[in-house]
């Protein structure tokens, strides 16, 4: 193994993941006993507000913010800081946030100026609580640690070959997609020009791409390589980004934004609340600013005066796409919950599960194109997006919604507890990215597409090859040939 590779083990061995979950008894009682006055003190003043003031609507809204208390009491244990990637802080606190923003009726932009009803936030609540329930029902069996032993990173020649395997294999996905459509960044008025670019194999091919991009931000944090070799690694990484940004839509580098920041957290430093509110804020004025300039390149004037008109600037034109495209989720699940009310509807599993159709022959629609058939909505894109909420309604009701984000919050904590033990870095890789596609989710569905899965295969392409594995398993295979009997 290379020398640098040998340096970052014992470097790593101390690191974030090396902190042990430190418990006192007598102030976890205490932490208990305060926990339960604050969530029955909150709920009686709701109680009570709802019958003096006759506003079930309140009580409702009080139930789902009341789980922030719950969320950041329950995670703050001992001496240790909140983990805010964590499935039990992070996904709930980004959830409540999301919900009570878009549902409640602010003064701006609307796609379909829909008042959302105070019931919805039954249907938010109850997510919520089956997801937190599906969390805490799997435990870890050992302290969450890193062994002293390891991690054993890969060797650094196998990690060229796969790292630069992968960049090969997106080069090759992208090059098809631009001599069939050419770069939709530069053709932004040619909006079906962006389903077409992502879609189909050479579009998932180019996924690849990502998951180069987050084992070199893993390299560099890890091994620390000479400045020669840093510098040529961000130059192909800053080429990754423009990628992102001239390809399909915002969504790319949003991607590698999130999961990059989640590899920083546990394998450099643990990321401050103040640290991640300001990535946060970066990420909205990229993506607003993004969706805000497509805009206006695809409506032109129309467009500027339909924001003038509705009271926005020439300096707050990007909070309009912003908003705009969160609303429209609430406003759509709201809608179907509308269109969908009897049990005769429903698709029993159909609709979630519609994705692992995609890989057969013809076309295959996905949840947001069944969403957007059982809307009605005539537009060119890639589906309705329904809040993660929506597929498991049309599928099931309130039973589909509690039993779906039950196994979701399970899922979640799985493959947490399985990166905080791991012995290797696929698990690391592996749960940034499921962290960054938890956060998409609440605005679209769990696996809208097949691309989450074909990006955890590659990384354990990486894994396989910088590993060394494949000549176990080369080896193991010639001497299994070696020792069969020989025919005379």
């Amino acid at each position: 193994m290379d020398s640098e590779a040998q340096g970052s083990k014992g470097r790593f061995a101390h690191g974030p993941l090396m902190q042990m979950d430190i418990r006192h008894p007598s102030s976890e009682a205490l932490q208990r006993i305060l926990r339960r006055l604050i969530l029955a003190t909150i709920l009686g003043c709701g109680v009570f507000t709802t019958l003096w003031y006759d506003r079930p609507d309140l009580l409702v809204m009080g139930i789902l913010l009341s789980f922030v208390p719950f969320i950041l009491l329950r995670a703050k244990r001992g001496n240790l800081s909140i983990d805010f990637f964590s499935p039990e802080v992070g996904f709930p606190l980004v959830y409540v946030a999301y919900m009570f923003s878009t549902t409640i009726d602010l003064p701006v932009v609307s796609q379909f100026n829909i008042a959302i009803p105070w019931t919805q936030w039954i249907y938010y609540s109850v997510g919520l609580a089956a997801y937190l329930v599906g969390a805490a029902s799997i435990r870890a069996t050992s302290p969450p640690c890193i062994p002293a032993t390891g991690p054993q990173f890969w060797n650094l020649s196998g990690f060229k070959v796969s790292v630069l395997l992968l960049v090969a294999m997106g080069f090759m996905g992208r090059l098809v997609k631009v001599a069939q459509y050419g770069f939709p960044l530069f053709h932004p008025e040619e909006e079906e020009l962006r389903v077409k670019y992502a879609g189909g194999y050479m579009g998932t091919l180019t996924l690849a791409f990502e998951a180069a991009f987050l084992c070199l931000v893993l390299f560099l944090i890890v091994c620390r390589p000479s400045w020669k070799k840093r510098t040529f690694i961000i130059l192909l990484m800053l080429l990754l980004v423009f990628d992102s940004l001239s390809g399909d839509s915002r969504g790319g580098i949003m991607r590698i934004f999130i999961a990059s920041l989640v590899i920083i957290h546990y394998v450099y430093s643990r990321l401050r609340l103040r640290s991640l509110i300001a990535f946060a804020l970066v990420a909205v004025i990229l993506v607003s600013g993004l969706g805000t300039y497509r805009d206006m390149s695809v409506f032109g004037d129309v467009h500027i005066q339909g924001l003038e008109g509705k009271g926005f600037t020439s300096y707050t034109f990007w909070l309009a796409n912003i908003y705009e495209s969160l609303r429209v989720t609430t406003e759509s699940f709201y809608m179907l919950t509308r269109n969908v009310p009897v049990h005769a509807s429903y698709t029993y599993g159909t609709t979630s599960l519609a994705v692992l159709a995609m890989p057969f022959p013809g076309h295959q629609p996905g949840p947001g194109e069944l969403m957007q058939k059982e809307l009605n909505m005539d537009f060119i894109g890639f589906g309705a997006a329904t809040t993660i909420l929506g597929a498991l309604y049309l599928d099931g009701g309130w039973i589909a919604i509690a039993v779906g984000m039950m196994l979701w919050g399970m899922l979640a904590k799985w493959l947490y507890v399985r990166m905080l033990g791991a012995s290797s870095f696929f698990w690391v890789l592996t749960y940034a990215y499921f962290e960054q596609n938890q956060f998409k989710a609440i605005k679209d569905s769990m696996f809208p597409e097949l691309g989450p899965l074909f990006v955890v295969l590659y990384f354990a392409l990486v894994h396989f090859i910088a590993s060394g594995k494949w000549r176990d398993y080369l080896h193991g295979a010639l001497r299994c040939y070696e020792a069969r009997p020989r025919q005379a």
